[in-house]
């Protein structure tokens, strides 16, 4: 019964949830898995095997590392967003600026 349980949440989110929801998920997802006595080794050979099933054409390879940091942004956003919505808004507009521009030089 646990299985199709699973199953049937792994539907629901497939249906349901965004890329940003999946993601999150996943890490959350590691964190436990980690935090319960996984390897990370095994971690990453699985989410490579489905990468592999979901991305055929071009799969990337998951590294211990990969896992660890997935773990990490999961603790990093416990209590808040470690990279809130104006901060990403304001780096992409200074990144986008011409980097020639400089007001304070202007003829």
């Amino acid at each position: 019964m646990p299985k199709f349980i699973d199953q049937g949440r792994d539907a629901y989110e497939f249906l349901t949830h965004d890329q940003a929801d999946r993601t999150g998920i996943a890490c959350a997802r590691i964190a436990a898995s980690l935090e319960r006595g996984v390897d990370p080794e095994a971690l990453a050979v699985q989410l490579t095997a489905n990468e592999r099933k979901n991305n055929s054409a071009n799969p990337e390879l998951v590294t211990v590392d990969d896992v660890h940091s997935a773990a990490k942004m999961h603790r990093l956003n416990k209590r808040r967003q470690v990279y809130p919505q104006t901060q990403a808004t304001e780096l992409e507009k200074v990144a986008s600026q011409d980097e020639d521009f400089h007001p304070v030089y202007q003829n």
